[in-house]
């Protein structure tokens, strides 16, 4: 009799029930995935809004960023996981970096931590906001600690508070217009192209000892006999066969294996310096963190062909390695947004048909060189991190743009957005009276 009615009961209930199942088994199958999401290292379907500009690359990669204990889960975002990979410049001279996060620790600083708890990173750049991505801090932050600025400098009058990036970087004041840079330039000429002052790549005495023996030829190389040696001609004549490297040099492993697409690992034992800056960009930041190599498929940038990866023979052709090369079309054959395509329509691109030496590239500006040693061992090595340089109107002025141009023309420039898009193939339209200003400034001193 109880069989029958629970029969019954069954079947007048049977949508009811296959439906409460299906949902279960559905709830059931959910947990299971984002448990499986929370332990596994690729995180990224957990994230609830956009991730900036300067960490989607590394955001599966929670870790770089978090906290995470015992149980697999997120905690809060540390100092010190932020300067893990943002380091600040250690000087003594505070006006250099006089927003340095260790100097609002002090005992003396309770009143602008009580402001904007400027010692910690996340204070302005909280990552995953919806609809946000980037600085959290309204553009003209600057106005909570420095309201009274138009009082104490005239050329600051009138100015607003949201225009404060255009010249002055908050993370690295060595990047402004500081007095002495201004001073010492306030009378070059606008245009001084037959007098560039961009340093050509210079090794030192002590490198070149260390690691370049003599030139090789092709009946010299040390090759795989499983390699199609025709494959590697253009190592004949290279750099690197000038330079005395052999094949084997690259493409043998710690075992002496031989190494058929050697990675940057390979690269080095000879160019440590710019392996270093190259893992600290965009182009290799995802290799520092063990992730797989950037690819134009994952890149926010309008790029060309179907996910390629970014390493050092990206640019630097494996064999031949001809830095002329890599410094424009190494850019080119990746990048398609605005203002890479306008490149070859300005003059920058036609001196440096003419004349490398006198021309700017696409690295002149994005990978300048810069100076390392001192006295007999001095070095002039290509920057391989060109985050170093991509706000043009707040850094590349001092590294890249007075080499050859005055610092009123250059100021005109960086500061018309339009002329960045197109890649300054136009004159500067609107004037920006900094010159005018600080000789005024110095008049009244």
């Amino acid at each position: 009799m109880m069989s029958d009615k629970f029969i019954i009961w069954l079947w007048k209930n049977v949508k009811k029930i296959t439906l409460y199942s299906l949902w279960l088994m559905l709830l059931i199958a959910l947990a299971f995935f984002f448990y499986n999401k929370l332990l596994a290292s690729d995180k990224t379907i957990l994230i609830q809004g956009a991730t900036s500009n300067g960490h989607y690359q590394i955001e599966e990669k929670c870790d770089s960023c978090h906290v995470i204990n015992d149980k697999h889960e997120l905690g809060e975002v540390k100092q010190g996981k932020c300067l893990g990979c943002h380091r600040e410049k250690k000087r003594s001279d505070s006006k250099s970096n006089s927003h340095r996060a260790k100097l609002f620790e002090a005992d003396d600083k309770i009143k602008q931590r009580n402001i904007l708890r400027a010692d910690q990173c996340v204070t302005c750049h909280e990552e995953h906001q919806l609809g946000n991505a980037g600085t959290t801090q309204p553009a003209d932050f600057c106005i909570l600690c420095h309201k009274d600025i138009a009082d104490d400098r005239d050329s600051h009058k009138g100015l607003a508070f949201d225009e404060c990036g255009d010249c002055h970087n908050y993370h690295d004041n060595s990047a402004n217009y500081s007095e002495n840079f201004i001073n010492e330039h306030l009378d070059t000429e606008a245009n001084t192209f037959e007098h560039s002052k961009i340093p050509e790549l210079q090794y030192t005495a002590r490198f070149n000892k260390k690691y370049i023996s003599a030139p090789l030829t092709w009946e010299q190389k040390k090759i795989s006999e499983t390699v199609d040696a025709n494959e590697a001609k253009d190592w004949d004549g290279s750099s690197h066969a000038q330079a005395g490297v052999n094949c084997r040099s690259c493409h043998d492993d710690k075992n002496e294996r031989w190494l058929e697409k050697p990675d940057h690992q390979s690269c080095v034992s000879c160019h440590k310096t710019q392996q270093k800056g190259f893992l600290a960009s965009k182009h290799g930041m995802r290799l520092k963190q063990n992730l797989s190599a950037m690819s134009t498929d994952n890149a926010r940038l309008d790029m060309k062909g179907d996910d390629k990866e970014l390493n050092c023979i990206s640019c630097h052709k494996d064999h031949k390695f001809d830095a002329k090369e890599a410094a424009v079309e190494g850019c080119l054959n990746c990048h398609d947004d605005e203002h890479s395509l306008a490149y070859k329509e300005t003059k920058h691109y036609q001196l440096w048909k003419d004349s490398s030496k006198l021309g700017v590239s696409c690295a002149t500006c994005h990978l300048p060189k810069v100076v390392k040693g001192k006295k007999k061992i001095i070095s002039v090595l290509t920057q391989h991190n060109q985050n170093d340089n991509l706000r043009p109107n707040q850094k590349m002025i001092k590294t890249v743009c007075i080499n050859c141009h005055g610092l009123g023309f250059s100021i005109d420039a960086l500061q018309n957005k339009q002329l960045i898009n197109n890649n300054f193939a136009t004159p500067a339209i609107n004037h920006i009276p900094l010159v005018e200003m600080w000789n005024e400034y110095n008049d009244k001193k």
